[in-house]
């Protein structure tokens, strides 16, 4: 919301603000997107059960 868009991970990253410095909007979407792939790896740790083999091996896979 900081970087003026919509609150949660249905949304896009909002564009940089004017007058913001791009070192500080860099700074904010990689804190966002560092907090989004946590939760969407302990989203899938805790529900990958409910996974078949191959969805596994593509959402698991190393990189």
């Amino acid at each position: 919301m900081a970087l003026g868009g919509e609150p949660g991970t249905a949304h896009f990253i909002a564009f940089k603000p004017k007058g913001m410095w791009q070192r500080t909007y860099d700074r904010k979407r990689f804190e966002i997107e560092r907090c989004e792939n946590q939760a969407d790896q302990l989203f899938l740790s805790k529900f990958s059960h409910l996974l078949s083999k191959e969805e596994c091996e593509m959402f698991f896979r190393e990189h």
